[in-house]
């Protein structure tokens, strides 16, 4: 999964997103460009799918994709 985070999100929302990805148990890897974040999610396919809901429900979190 793939995690994109808004524009405007801080160190410290990223942070707190990347908390949410390694309390379900998964990886998360960061690629950090001029504009956006996007946390790559690594792990057990039954919890990167269970991960999609609460990660939506993070207001500075733009969309998922699955890859």
């Amino acid at each position: 999964m793939m995690i994109i985070m808004h524009t405007y999100a801080t160190q410290e929302q990223i942070d707190a997103v990347v908390g949410v990805v390694r309390s379900h148990g998964l990886r998360a890897h960061l690629s950090t460009g001029e504009e956006r974040t996007i946390i790559g999610v690594v792990g057990d396919d039954r919890e990167v799918m269970a991960l999609s809901a609460p990660v939506l429900a993070i207001s500075l979190v733009s969309e998922t994709r699955m890859t």
